[in-house]
């Protein structure tokens, strides 16, 4: 029977069985409804108490900075509109002859990206930051966008689609050097539990993450609010109701799923170290086997046209040599092309919002 191997964990986890196990468990016997009263909701609302806990020790914050929400991307909108709405119901009477400015990275999920331009009819400036051929900030361009009125940056810390790690905590302390007002928004749902995120001692305000990136459920996120003082003013709800989630997230929450991503979280961090040497291994075994089969040069050695062709990094070459199929070729020289595509489509359509 054939076997399926999949590589794009990237997009999606299979759930840990541990994390099952406890949905399982909140879903059938441990069913209350956390804001009962009762014995049964008492249960549900304590595991809930018990993960915000853990999230709050991870993220160095007071519990009530751990918003759950229904996943990433509602994390990242509530973070976006969150901020914005309430700068906008304290300014409604008043006529501000520069409007507030948002920016966000060229290659943002579009989560934050759509979010933010989806705010530019209530008057938001909204401003793209072009990216390098690394998916890196351009610093003197970024530097160039911040005004006094810049309200929000929100820049992601890993790119979902070419895995570009930015350091998000250093673009904030820039940032804020120049706008020391503004607010810091980082989508950290590919990040968390594969290197470090922000805590409470950087300038990061706002961290977003996701679950099922990390055998995890689907359908649950959360949005950790670093900087405390934005639960008291700053921070808006877009879901009201029965005043969950400290009032910023209304609706019954699944302390199934909560608890799951505790579980989840605690496996993805404790065996954090160890996945990522394996992983470097795996890769300097890729490098050097391609390497000793004369499939890969440096990047400085000459270019022959039609010869070589530029892997997805900007050190290696992969060569085509009589050994290698010409669909390996071709996926080789597809995902370098389609990753220029897309660094190129983001940053034309940067110029084109920014115009």
């Amino acid at each position: 029977m054939e076997k399926n191997i999949f590589f794009d964990y990237a997009s999606t986890t299979p759930c840990c069985a541990e994390a099952l196990e406890v949905i399982q468990e909140f879903s059938v016997k441990k069913f209350g409804n956390p804001s009962s009263k009762h014995s049964f909701g008492n249960m549900a609302n304590a595991a809930i108490k018990e993960a915000r806990l853990f999230f709050a020790d991870i993220f160095n914050t007071q519990p009530e900075q751990i918003l759950f929400t229904g996943s990433g991307s509602e994390a990242n909108n509530l973070a976006l509109y969150g901020i914005c709405l309430d700068y906008l119901s304290k300014h409604l009477k008043n006529t501000f002859n520069l409007p507030p400015r948002i920016l966000v990275s060229s290659i943002e999920h579009p989560s934050v990206k759509q979010t933010a331009f989806s705010l530019s009819p209530y008057g938001i400036d909204i401003q793209c930051i072009p990216v390098n051929k690394n998916g890196q900030i351009k610093l003197e361009q970024f530097m160039d966008l911040i005004t006094p009125q810049t309200l929000l940056v929100s820049i992601h810390q890993v790119n979902n689609i070419i895995g570009s790690l930015l350091p998000v905590e250093e673009l904030a302390g820039i940032a804020k050097s120049k706008c020391p007002n503004l607010i810091f928004h980082t989508d950290s749902v590919q990040a968390f539990g594969k290197v470090q995120t922000p805590r409470t001692t950087s300038k990061v305000d706002l961290v977003s993450l996701s679950a099922h990136k990390i055998e995890g459920p689907k359908g649950l996120g959360a949005l950790i609010v670093l900087n405390e003082k934005l639960l008291h003013s700053g921070l808006r709800p877009l879901i009201w109701g029965g005043g969950q989630e400290q009032g910023f997230r209304s609706g019954t929450q699944n302390p199934g799923l909560i608890s799951a991503f505790k579980i989840a979280s605690q496996k993805a961090l404790s065996e954090q170290d160890q996945i990522t040497r394996h992983t470097q291994t795996l890769q300097n075994y890729l490098l050097a086997s391609l390497k000793n089969k004369k499939l890969l040069i440096e990047s400085s050695d000459r270019i022959k046209k039609g010869r070589i062709r530029r892997s997805p990094t900007s050190h290696w070459i992969i060569t085509r040599k009589s050994n290698i199929t010409s669909n390996s070729h071709q996926f080789f020289n597809e995902k370098y092309t389609s990753r220029n595509r897309y660094l190129n489509k983001c940053n034309r359509k940067h110029s084109q919002s920014n115009v």
